[in-house]
Formats: C-alpha cells, structure tokens, sequence
C-alpha cells in the first residue's frame, strides 16, 4: 500500500494505492499483512499530514524518501493505536503529532527480524504485544509515557530509551515468554523501572 494526495485520514481508501503515486485504489484497508509505504509521492505541499482517527493495522510501515515534511497524527481519541505486525521506519524529515498527549505503538509480531526505527520522534506509549515475535532499536527511543515489554525479545542495541515507565510484567500465570537483552544501553525513567514477575522472564542485563 502506498499513501497518495497528501493530507488525509488512514481510513480513506482514496489515500492508498496499489504503486507508488499511483491512481489504483485498493478495496480495502491495510491488513496485518500489508507493507505500507509514505514515499516522494505521497505529499505534495510542506506539512501535509496522516491523521490516524481510528485504530490502524499494518504490518511493516516505512516513511522513507517523504518530502515537504509530512505529519503522522493520532487524532479522534487519547487511547488510538497503531498496530504494527513487522518493522518500523520512521525518517528525521517527519513530524508525529498527540493532540491528546497519548497514543500507542503497538508491536504484534510473532516472527523474528523486526526493527524499529524512530529517528528521534517523539514517542508516547510503545510495547512489544507478539508471541515469538523479535525487535531490534536502531536509533535511540524516546516514549513520553512507557515502553513495555509483554512478548517476545525486545533489543535495546545499545541505545539510549527516555521514556516515563519502562515496564514488563508477567500474565496469565507466566504465560507471556518475554527476554530483555539491555547491552551497554542507558534508560532513563522520569516515574518508574518496573519488571515484575519471574515466570517467562529473561533478563540479559549490559
């Protein structure tokens, strides 16, 4: 899915076309399997933005190649999510917008490989949701409410996380297999460190 016409919401199929600039529209909305691309075709005036004003699946978002410095806005609701089911890139020549001062990232994969790439935004509320799923940092993460750790591998890669709560907990009698690999990274917690729960918990401390 590529994004076309610039300034729009996620779920006008208007704004999604099967090639990039393209005049195909697809039938439906980005599902789990979907790749979505924001790419030089998709905005054609300074600050056009995607405004998210319902809850959003995808499964590998890339920003990459954008220009006239779009906006990634979480309209409608404090608690929207976007739900990602691969990689995340985001790129410096963006902005990401809460009007609400929340919004989650939510990462659902069960394969292995992701990434997520922030490129300094500004995040809110980011976790890890998918069994057997791995992600890797790229860059430094900063998460304005929390980073929480529920499923899978999470890899700091030796990068710095500012965020308020850096959270995993244990579910379900331990049933939510998690692993933390720290390395050499610096977190820094403005309200709490919060890991809780042996069961299913491995902890690779730097």
């Amino acid at each position: 899915f590529y994004w076309v016409g610039g300034t729009g919401n996620w779920d006008d199929l208007n704004h999604w076309a099967t090639a990039s600039g393209g005049a195909v529209h697809p039938l439906v909305l980005p599902g789990t399997g979907d790749d979505v691309f924001f790419d030089a075709l998709s905005f054609s005036a300074a600050s056009q933005k995607v405004s998210l004003t319902a809850d959003a699946v995808c499964r590998s978002m890339n920003w990459t190649g954008v220009t006239n410095n779009p906006a990634f806005e979480f309209a409608g609701s404090p608690n929207r999510s976007m739900q990602v089911y691969g990689s995340l890139t985001l790129v410096s020549g963006m902005s990401v917008s809460y009007p609400f001062s929340a919004g989650r990232w939510e990462f659902w994969s069960s394969a292995p490989g992701n990434t997520i790439t922030t490129a300094g935004k500004q995040m809110q509320d980011v976790s890890t949701r998918g069994d057997g799923g791995s992600w890797t940092l790229q860059d430094n993460l900063n998460a304005a409410q929390q980073v929480g750790i529920f499923y899978g591998t999470f890899t700091t890669n030796n990068f710095t996380i500012n965020t308020g709560t850096f959270v995993s907990t244990t579910g379900c009698g331990g049933c939510n297999n998690r692993t933390v690999n720290l390395g050499s990274s610096v977190i820094n917690c403005s309200v709490q460190w919060n890991i809780f729960g042996d069961a299913g918990m491995t902890l690779n401390t730097g």
